[in-house]
């Protein structure tokens, strides 16, 4: 099993100018690391790939309208 950080997948939604639906987003996950991942967080949490758009959402980090994921203005990490 794969573990990636966050970060990686934020840094896809705010660097790429697309607008990803949740599907699209977590097809690119897998494309890019592989279908057999886990996220963890800044604070140590281990999550499955299906779990990290409610994670995100819940800490500001995007917006959802619909199944589009839109990046929140100035809700990166600062490390």
């Amino acid at each position: 099993m794969t573990i990636i950080h966050i970060h990686d997948v934020l840094e896809m939604i705010y660097q790429n100018e697309k607008i990803y639906t949740i599907e699209e987003l977590k097809k690119e996950v897998a494309d890019n690391y592989g279908d057999n991942i886990n996220l963890t967080s800044c604070s140590d949490h281990l999550f499955e790939v299906d779990d990290m758009i409610n994670f995100m959402q819940e800490r500001g980090k995007i917006r959802l309208e619909g199944d589009k994921i839109y990046p929140t203005a100035g809700k990166t990490c600062e490390h």
